[in-house]
């Protein structure tokens, strides 16, 4: 155990040290025994929200997630991997996507999470505060989050992709005088080759929406979100079952840039 942990536990074990005294010296009352029993509470559940943010800032992003989307509780897209910059995370396919939804239905978590440290279930409803006209990068290409929102829903998400490129490429005038119906075909092909199916395309929009929620909103993006209930996380930990009774107001000011660590490398 490092050194700052030991004087964090030596610190927050005091008042029940100091409760502890005053009922030897002072002896046998009412009042230092409820002094002393609350100071324990109090020490015991600060200790353990203290320990599971240690492991969970230490866990989190070393290690592999499953993170899905849900949209009127159906799960449409999602991906795995660490969620780090230095790491491409694997698009779930539409089988995939399908096999977790069942899960997703039957509130079988312990499925969806299998053998990643944790599962996320983020509702697209959860991205409602980002503006419209913002954009997010996909590829070398930029949509705004309208249009990835719209995508998301969509039944065929591919075609959608390839024709936003083809209008952004006709307004810049990339494409010549190329004909839409091949140029179709051929951005269809490249999508294709470049993302897979329809559902590892969804996967790819998502994962650029989170990106963007986090680069703004950082950690309280996550935490407002499992607040909400716009956000599901699997395995829930005794920190995060207080945070569902922590007032909002209270995250903004506790999550800044010092916690920032819990959600990258």
């Amino acid at each position: 155990m490092e050194i700052q942990s030991i004087l964090v536990i030596i610190a927050l074990s005091l008042p029940v040290v100091a409760s502890a005294i005053t009922l030897i010296r002072k002896g046998w009352s009412w009042g230092a025994f409820w002094s002393l029993f609350l100071s324990l509470i109090l020490f015991s559940l600060t200790l353990a929200i203290f320990f599971d943010t240690q492991e969970f800032s230490q866990n989190f992003p070393a290690s592999s997630k499953i993170v899905l989307l849900e949209d009127n509780k159906e799960v449409i897209a999602g991906f795995t991997g660490k969620l780090s910059e230095n790491e491409t995370p694997a698009l779930l396919t539409r089988q995939q996507v399908n096999e977790y939804h069942l899960y997703y239905e039957n509130k079988e978590f312990n499925k969806i999470k299998g053998t990643h440290y944790k599962a996320l279930i983020v509702s697209l409803n959860a991205f409602d505060q980002l503006k419209p006209e913002e954009t997010v990068g996909v590829g070398n290409d930029h949509f705004t989050i309208d249009f990835t929102k719209s995508l998301l829903r969509a039944d065929q998400p591919g075609i959608i992709y390839a024709n936003e490129i083809i209008r952004q490429g006709s307004e810049e005038n990339r494409f010549g005088a190329q004909s839409v119906a091949v140029l179709r075909k051929q951005i269809e092909y490249e999508i294709k080759q470049q993302l897979g199916d329809d559902a590892q395309i969804r996967a790819a929009f998502f994962g650029a929406l989170l990106a963007k929620a986090i680069e703004q909103q950082k950690a309280a993006f996550i935490l407002r979100g499992i607040k909400r209930k716009k956000i599901v996380l699997y395995e829930e930990s005794f920190l995060f079952k207080v945070i569902k009774l922590v007032p909002e107001k209270l995250i903004d000011i506790l999550v800044g840039e010092k916690y920032w660590f819990i959600l990258k490398e």
